[in-house]
C-alpha cells in the first residue's frame, strides 16, 4: 500500500486514485431526504460511543459522522465491531462507507453500517482534538 498523501489543507488520504478532498461533500441532507445510500460515500468520524445493551449481553457501536454541513448517527453492525475497537476507526478520520442503510428508530432517521474502512484523516481536526486533551491534563 502506498504511503498517505496530503492532499488538501490538511487532509491526509489514503486512496490516492480516488483522494478524499474530491468526495466529501454534503449529502447527509439528501440520504436523509430520499433514504438513498450511495455506496463509496465517506464521511469524517466525529464521534464514538461503544454502549453496554440494557438486558442483553450485547453492545451498540455508535459512530456520529459529519459531510461538513450535517451530523448523522451510524450504528456499525456486530461484525464491524472489531474495526472500531481495534483503534482503526478514530475521531478526525475519514471513513468510506461500503454497505450502509437508513433506518428509522422512534422517529428518528439513522444509518445500519455493514462495512466501512479508514480512508485518511483531518490533521487539523486532530490537532484540536488532541491540543484540548493536553490542556486538561496541564490545568487539572
Amino acid at each position: 500500500m502506498p504511503p498517505p498523501k496530503k492532499v488538501d489543507k490538511g487532509i491526509v488520504s489514503l486512496d490516492r486514485e480516488t483522494p478524499i478532498q474530491e468526495e466529501v461533500k454534503p449529502l447527509i441532507e439528501d440520504i436523509l431526504r430520499t433514504k438513498y445510500c450511495v455506496q463509496g460515500s465517506v464521511f469524517l468520524v466525529e464521534g464514538i460511543d461503544t454502549v453496554r445493551v440494557v438486558g442483553g449481553a450485547g453492545k451498540m457501536v455508535r459512530l456520529l459522522l459529519g459531510d461538513g454541513k450535517l451530523v448523522i448517527q451510524g450504528f456499525v453492525k456486530g461484525v464491524m465491531h472489531w474495526v472500531v475497537e481495534g483503534g482503526k476507526v478514530f475521531e478526525g478520520g475519514y471513513v468510506r462507507l461500503d454497505k450502509f442503510e437508513v433506518v428509522e428508530i422512534e422517529g428518528e432517521r439513522v444509518l445500519v453500517i455493514g462495512d466501512l474502512r479508514i480512508v485518511g484523516w483531518d490533521e487539523g481536526y486532530l490537532g484540536v482534538f488532541f491540543g484540548e486533551g493536553r490542556e486538561e491534563k496541564e490545568g487539572g
